[in-house]
């Protein structure tokens, strides 16, 4: 037969409803008491009912996760993290895929699914954010900003590490008369941020810069490279120096070293090429694939203390509307020319 809070309560020397203060923190008492509590839960091997916790609190201590496509290993391992930092809160995580996330997040808002909700990608709904705003709810953006929201934004400086993916293609290949820039979604805030790294590193630069929009999917880097080097016809082997590539995240780079293949070129030789995001394929694809690592794990922590401390109600006037921005790191392979991981 199962343990129950009164075989706790007979095992501690104390009242039933003493043992529910100790379990749920809802009144204070004394150390010697709440030992004796938590050593007969301990003896007894009891589990308090999550279900009943909730239906008492009104918590449902769950936390959604709407991500507008897990296509992208980034945002699984995103994921992983997320779930980690959380868990330690007594948290569990649900996750679900929506090409409107903030969307989702009125629709299960309604149902009362949830206690707080990280959003990741998809496309703004202004309806959905004054939504959100107008009844408190607690929501955390990773990886993507909604301009002029009020919801917090937790991201990699995405201009700064285009700035310096470009950089390194640039000193790797100075002399290089051919650019081009696989772009993310144009309408996304953090792909214009990474245009603009990249035009901010190509400046003053004599090369004729081409830019062609993706969807960051391998299709779409792939489709962007063939029409590149369609452009230029058999210029490219004979050129002095190699054409450089920069896509705005690894699967468009990944999907463009494909298509130099495809044309008998030697990435890394002929073509240089690096990505975005630093997800864990990048490093084992042939060549290794140069990109700029996001800080997943610290992306993850401080996104989830702030989700935390806004479902306690606690520290949330400091972070309406910002955008945190976390340092990432160039990771230089073979694919850019380099001959380490």
């Amino acid at each position: 037969m199962a343990t129950t809070i009164r075989d706790i309560a007979t095992r501690a020397g104390v009242s039933v409803a003493t043992v529910s203060r100790v379990i749920n923190g809802t009144k204070p008492v004394t150390d010697s008491v709440r030992d004796a509590v938590l050593a007969a839960i301990s003896d007894l091997d009891y589990t308090p009912s999550r279900l009943a916790q909730n239906l008492r609190s009104s918590r449902t201590h769950t936390i959604s996760f709407i991500v507008s496509s897990i296509e992208n290993p980034f945002f699984p391992e995103l994921i992983e993290h997320v779930t980690r930092a959380v868990a330690a809160a007594g948290y569990d995580v649900h996750v679900s895929i929506s090409s409107s996330p903030l969307t989702q997040v009125v629709a299960l808002h309604k149902r009362k699914a949830f206690d707080g909700v990280f959003v990741v990608g998809g496309e703004p709904d202004p309806d959905a954010e004054a939504f959100v705003e107008e009844h408190r709810i607690p929501v955390v953006a990773i990886d993507r900003a909604f301009e002029g929201s009020a919801i917090p934004a937790f991201l990699t400086a995405n201009e700064q590490g285009a700035f310096e993916c470009t950089s390194h293609l640039l000193q790797r290949s100075p002399d290089a008369d051919r650019i081009l820039h696989i772009q993310g979604p144009a309408h996304l805030h953090l792909s214009r941020d990474r245009r603009a790294g990249f035009l901010r590193a190509t400046a003053g630069h004599a090369a004729t810069v081409t830019e062609i929009e993706g969807d960051f999917t391998p299709e779409s880097g792939q489709a962007a490279m063939e029409h590149f080097l369609d452009s230029l016809n058999d210029a490219v082997t004979t050129a002095p120096t190699p054409p450089l590539v920069f896509a705005d995240n690894d699967l468009m780079a990944i999907g463009a070293i494909s298509a130099a293949a495809r044309h008998g070129l030697a990435v890394g030789r002929d073509v240089l090429v690096a990505g975005f995001d630093g997800i864990n394929l990048a490093q084992w694809v042939t060549p290794a694939l140069t990109t700029y690592n996001q800080p997943i794990a610290a992306i993850a922590t401080a996104a989830a203390d702030t989700l935390l401390a806004l479902i306690d109600g606690t520290g949330g006037d400091g972070v309406v509307g910002k955008i945190f921005e976390f340092t990432g790191e160039l990771a230089i392979r073979q694919s850019s020319g380099g001959d380490h991981a």
